[in-house]
């Protein structure tokens, strides 16, 4: 698969998962393609450990990306952005506890979320498999 220049320059750790926040998340003004693209470069670390000051921020602009923004980008932000490389219990309680605070968010801002959050339910299920069959 050929990357975009854009996400070549994140994944290789030029451009730092700060600075791709910044333009796929805070800047209003991002193509919906450059938003994708920095999200694919956000996801993709070396030291996932990087990650982590964005769990809370993340789950913190959910509401505000999905009414302001349009749909495509919104999606592409609430799925690009996500964590995933942080898979762990965690990310787990802390998506869940976002679903438990905002009964009343957009469904399909919800139905987004709670996807994510079943792909870590599914991770999490295997690490603990995979920590049982070691030990």
């Amino acid at each position: 698969m050929r990357l975009s220049p854009i996400t070549q320059t994140l994944s290789s750790g030029t451009v730092t998962s700060k600075a791709a926040w910044q333009a796929g998340v805070v800047a209003t003004d991002t193509p919906n393609s450059v938003v994708d693209a920095h999200g694919l470069g956000f996801g993709r670390t070396a030291d996932p450990a990087l990650l982590t000051p964005f769990v809370q921020r993340y789950h913190d602009v959910l509401e505000e990306v999905w009414s302001a923004r349009t749909h495509a980008i919104a999606e592409g932000i609430v799925i690009g952005f996500y964590p995933m490389a942080l898979a762990g219990p965690e990310l787990l309680a802390t998506t869940q506890t976002w679903l438990d605070e905002h009964p009343d968010a957009p469904a399909g801002l919800r139905r987004t979320v709670a996807e994510s959050r079943d792909t870590v339910a599914r991770a999490v299920a295997a690490q603990e498999r995979d920590a049982d069959s070691v030990g």
